[in-house]
């Protein structure tokens, strides 16, 4: 799979296998939007990486809430801009 420059919505990426996977992505040259209900932690693993890491306050089992930050542009920092 082709990470480096792609794009990625992690939902759950403010803690535990989500941060990891967020490192993961962007240590391989990713961009990742991380979607998460703790704002604080999110956050945090948004700023370790600067413009390649994003946070969105999103309910990812609320139908309606995703339908709304689904469609997020491959480039982070634009998708969290519209927030």
């Amino acid at each position: 799979m082709l990470i480096h420059g792609a794009g990625f919505i992690v939902t759950g990426g403010g803690s535990g296998l989500g941060a990891a996977t967020v490192r993961a992505l962007v240590e391989a040259g990713g961009r990742v939007t991380i979607a998460d209900l703790n704002r604080q932690a999110g956050e945090e693993i948004a700023r370790e990486f600067g413009s390649d890491a994003c946070f969105v306050k999103a309910d990812v089992t609320d139908g309606e809430g995703g339908r709304r930050w689904l469609p997020l542009p491959s480039k982070p920092s634009a998708a969290c801009a519209d927030w």
